[in-house]
């Protein structure tokens, strides 16, 4: 569930035609849910959502956003799997992912 401010930010891009930023504080949002919160669901919703942006905009950031969310989904299995090892790793690709769209993190 989108918090107030949040729903008000991307009205805003909106507003200004700025969809491309709407995706990018999207697919950081569900990064951050990831990887501070492990809220997957939501981070996976996020960034589902941006997926769909760069991918109408045929941005070749949509590409980028489709590894993050396999990535995160790998590490939601493992986490479900309790294989430690092999959580940390896909989130060290996830932000090293999110500095490359240059979004910073």
């Amino acid at each position: 569930m989108r918090s107030r401010f949040t729903n008000s930010l991307f009205d805003l891009y909106e507003k200004i035609g700025d969809i491309q930023g709407k995706a990018a504080s999207l697919t950081m949002l569900g990064q951050l849910l990831a990887d501070e919160k492990q809220d997957f669901k939501t981070a996976l919703e996020y960034l589902q959502e941006s997926f769909e942006i760069f991918e109408h905009l045929k941005s070749p950031d949509a590409q980028t956003v489709k590894e993050i969310i396999d990535k995160i989904r790998t590490a939601q299995i493992n986490l479900i799997n309790k294989d430690s090892s092999e959580i940390i790793s896909p989130y060290r690709e996830l932000i090293e992912n999110i500095r490359e769209l240059g979004i910073g993190y």
